[in-house]
């Protein structure tokens, strides 16, 4: 396996020294742009794939390392930088042992800067629409390698800096392929800053003072942004049916976001309780539960057409589920303030305890019912149903 990954890095490094090579002849023959402008388009697209192949863990070896750099180098050397692309990784000094952060930024970073040569040195708008497709796949890859450096390799303390730019880098994509009118990969992209966001909020929710609101907020509304330019997509155009598929796919992120943001929510609320703050974890525990009520009502309306809904909606009615059981075994006090009716297909119920253990066996029920029978998940929630069981209060339900 070591020899192959050495075979694939090889051959690019030495698809990058031709190109470079060709790049350079291009240079000495200004009568020749077309030859100038295929060389350095194919240069960008081996940058692209190796740095791809290196930031997935596909073609890595540490000797290399260096001789790659030195080619990249000698690429540079050949035309001035095109691109002001701030260099947060190696600004920043974020490091690990089994990847190379700053060389995969540096190819990306240069191939940018290849399709950048590329279209000034073209005139054919054929070609230059295929260039403008590889700058904002660029674009969106390198804002993905953010994304995986802030997921994997950035403390709460460090990780502004490089969200703010993942986030410049993405939207970048996302306005060009909007003007090439490339739905797919626009709704795609957005998807990219939707996670994003999620990631950053749960990540800084302390230094939030609980729960980062303002990120989940964002979240939603760039996707409910993705609906509305996936609705504004002509019914007659070639893309309505991608607009059609995509808004779909919408709904299944905005509801995964409202899982997110509903279970930071009872988190919050749980630590309120145990700090003695029994007034904010009112207000609190109603937001979780309308953010999770929110996700199940998504997931409904896919339940029957796309598969992963069914196991989502389960999660959620298992979430709201170890809630009540949460609420069932709090203080009278604690829990009378906040057992109030989430929805309006709650029965009446005698007392808080009742009413608690009654919502825990419901959601619990829901959760058994679409869980895959025998999957990881459902084991899970059987254990935590069959605890709940000999729980219940003497008179059940009124």
């Amino acid at each position: 396996q070591m020899s192959l990954q050495h075979q694939v890095l090889g051959n690019l490094k030495e698809a990058l020294k031709v190109i470079t090579e060709g790049i350079s002849r291009s240079l000495k023959a200004p009568h020749l742009p077309r030859t100038l402008q295929e060389a350095v388009t194919v240069c960008g697209d081996v940058l692209i794939e190796l740095g791809f192949k290196i930031s997935h863990g596909k073609c890595y070896m540490e000797s290399d390392t260096k001789d790659l750099i030195q080619s990249l180098d000698e690429l540079k050397r050949k035309f001035s930088p095109l691109l002001a692309v701030p260099l947060i990784v190696l600004d920043n000094g974020i490091q690990t042992s089994n990847l190379d952060l700053g060389l995969v930024e540096q190819l990306y970073v240069s191939a940018l800067q290849c399709y950048d040569l590329a279209k000034k040195q073209n005139r054919n708008s054929s070609i230059t629409r295929g260039l403008n497709f590889k700058t904002a796949n660029g674009w969106n890859e390198l804002g993905k390698f953010y994304i995986i450096i802030a997921q994997k390799y950035c403390s709460p303390e460090n990780l502004w800096p490089v969200f703010e730019i993942a986030q410049t880098c993405v939207m970048k994509s996302v306005e060009l392929f909007q003007k090439s009118n490339d739905v797919g990969n626009a709704v795609a992209c957005l998807c990219n800053i939707n996670h994003l966001y999620r990631y950053v909020a749960v990540s800084t929710a302390v230094r939030q003072n609980g729960v980062n609101h303002e990120l989940f907020t964002k979240a939603i509304e760039v996707l409910q942004n993705a609906k509305l330019y996936c609705k504004s997509v002509p019914k007659k155009s070639h893309m309505a049916k991608d607009a059609t598929v995509w808004t779909s796919r919408i709904d299944m992120e905005i509801g995964m976001t409202h899982l997110a943001y509903g279970n930071q929510l009872k988190s919050f609320c749980r630590k309120l309780v145990e700090n003695g703050d029994t007034t904010l974890c009112v207000d609190v525990n109603q937001r979780a539960e309308k953010e999770l009520y929110s996700a199940i009502r998504i997931y409904e309306r896919y339940i029957n057409k796309i598969p992963q809904a069914r196991k989502q909606m389960a999660a959620v009615h298992y979430h709201l589920g170890s809630q009540y059981i949460w609420l069932y075994s709090r203080p009278q006090g604690v829990r009378d303030s906040m057992m109030h009716d989430a929805n309006d297909t709650v029965p009446v119920y005698k007392s808080s305890l009742k009413k608690a253990y009654s919502l825990a066996d419901r959601h619990f029920r829901l959760a058994l019912e679409n869980f895959a029978p025998g999957s990881p998940e459902y084991e899970v929630c059987i254990k935590e149903y069959e605890l709940l069981v000999p729980k219940r209060p003497k008179g059940g339900k009124k």
